[in-house]
């Protein structure tokens, strides 16, 4: 799609001292993009629970139209938003391509987490 769609990876986390310590969302693995040569692939994270400021749109990869090959996934991102220390916050995966012809498929090693990393 060339809109954002929910990969179904998703994370919630309650923080423990949102104030003091800093939240990271990571997410490693593999997709493929195929379908349209030379097309540029995007990732989000979406923001739902305390707040709701979505991460940057960040560039993934150029289609190669070699069909299904995989490419390696890998970040680590503070979220920098928490407002309070009273809920949980749930981090989304979404993804979208600039050609509806390129598809991108997360592969069943993709993992999202989150770690609150005391400072």
């Amino acid at each position: 799609s060339t809109s954002a769609v929910d990969t179904g990876l998703t994370v919630t986390y309650t923080p423990i001292d949102y104030s003091s310590n800093k939240i990271i969302v990571t997410c490693q693995g593999h997709y493929s993009q195929d379908g349209a040569n030379s097309e540029l692939g995007y990732y989000q994270i979406l923001c739902t629970g305390q707040h709701t400021t979505d991460f940057a749109l960040t560039h993934s990869s150029i289609d190669n139209y070699h069909g299904h090959n995989a490419f390696a996934i890998s970040f680590n991102m503070q979220d920098t938003n928490l407002i309070n220390n009273s809920g949980a916050q749930t981090y989304t995966l979404w993804a979208k391509t600039n050609n509806p012809s390129s598809t991108w498929r997360p592969h069943e090693n993709l993992t999202m987490s989150v770690m609150e990393i005391g400072v």
